[in-house]
């Protein structure tokens, strides 16, 4: 735990506890009993914003009787960093607002309890604790139902036109989604198609299709922009959420924006193909099975639209997952300054990616086609 994170939580007060507990338990009589116990949470996070995530544990008594109380506080310093995540959207407001708690959509934000500003600018989000919730990797159903509930809140935001009280970004993607990023490295895999870690990753795949695939991309991006736009989360990979019984909790809201539809449940099943071997052969293999529970989801609020521009939507987030995957095998020398980072990430050691690779580089054959129909 960082010195700046540690000296925070040193002055969070008697009175910010207790207001937090009453919170948690529903109790305004709930008087806390001891000094509670933090315990980092390391998930990595892309907010550079976001210095610091803490859980926050102890007892509380009511009429006599004591009981554990648990939450999540969040650190966020508004002025650290210039990242693309920074500018999207307000998570502060939604969560104060209490926007995205519809109890019809199984699609919520995480609870609020409280929010505090301290003097040095860092303000303070003080969340459900959902360590209790599964975590990733996800199996196949956790990974429909999830889907579902995406679709069910899109679907939601199409049939009521749900807008929020403050200016949402469009068409902001992630620089996994910029199209154009992904012509350039294309070149560079046909230079390079005789190396030995592109084989490894290409194997009998003609290395070509990789240059063709990042032009279908840019088309598709060219495309999403005219499609019917709804409010998104916008952050929607499995980090972020949690399924919880029969809906699913989401955390993370600084991403929210207007977005073609699809384009959540691209970033869910692209992203997923990045976190280590048992996600990515889930998701990969059953790619297809979990678009269709998440337009299945669309269609239960319903909403009788067009599946192909869903696909479109989907695209022009996947599209760029699949891109920034097929070219890796040139990135590798690149990587080893921050070796560490990648082999956690995607759970195998880094001289062994270009093999976990090939699998999915091989399904972008399919995805060629696919893209050809949708853009006749």
């Amino acid at each position: 735990m960082n010195e700046r994170v540690e000296q925070l939580l040193i002055g969070i007060s008697n009175e910010t506890l207790s207001i937090v507990a009453r919170a948690v338990l529903d109790n305004p009589s709930a008087i806390v009993d001891e000094t509670p116990a933090f315990e980092e949470i390391t998930t990595s996070h892309y907010d550079l914003r976001t210095i610091g995530i803490v859980k926050v544990s102890g007892i509380a008594s009511i009429r006599g009787e004591q009981y554990e109380w648990s939450s999540v506080v969040k650190f966020i310093d508004p002025s650290a960093g210039d990242n693309i995540t920074a500018v999207l959207g307000s998570e502060r407001k939604i969560y104060e607002l209490g926007l995205f708690s519809d109890p019809d959509v199984p699609f919520r934000a995480a609870r609020f309890y409280l929010s505090n500003e301290h003097g040095n600018g860092v303000t303070t989000l003080w969340l459900e604790d959902l360590s209790h919730a599964p975590q990733p990797p996800w199996d196949l159903e956790q990974f429909l139902q999830a889907a579902n509930h995406v679709g069910q809140f899109i679907g939601h935001n199409f049939q009521h036109d749900v807008r929020v009280p403050f200016e949402t970004p469009s068409n902001q993607y992630s620089p996994y989604s910029e199209p154009d990023r992904h012509k350039s490295p294309a070149e560079q895999l046909m230079q390079a198609r005789d190396s030995a870690v592109v084989q490894q990753a290409w194997g009998t795949n003609s290395v070509r299709l990789m240059t063709e695939f990042a032009d279908l991309f840019s088309r598709i991006g060219e495309v999403a922009v005219k499609l019917p736009h709804v409010l998104s989360f916008g952050d929607c990979h499995s980090r972020n959420l949690f399924p919880v019984g029969n809906e699913t909790v989401v955390i993370d809201w600084g991403a929210v924006g207007m977005y073609p539809n699809g384009a959540d449940v691209g970033r869910m099943i692209g992203s997923a193909l990045t976190y280590g071997v048992a996600e990515a052969k889930t998701v990969a293999l059953n790619e297809r099975a979990i678009f269709d529970s998440y337009v299945n989801g669309l269609k239960t609020t319903g909403w009788n639209g067009d599946v192909d521009e869903v696909r479109i939507g989907f695209y022009c987030q996947f599209a760029g997952y699949m891109a920034s995957i097929g070219t890796i095998p040139i990135d590798i020398e690149s990587y080893r300054p921050r070796q560490a980072c990648i082999e956690g990430r995607f759970g195998v050691p880094l001289d062994d990616l270009p093999s976990h690779l090939a699998p999915i580089i091989a399904l972008i054959p399919k995805y060629v086609d696919e893209l050809k129909q949708l853009l006749d």
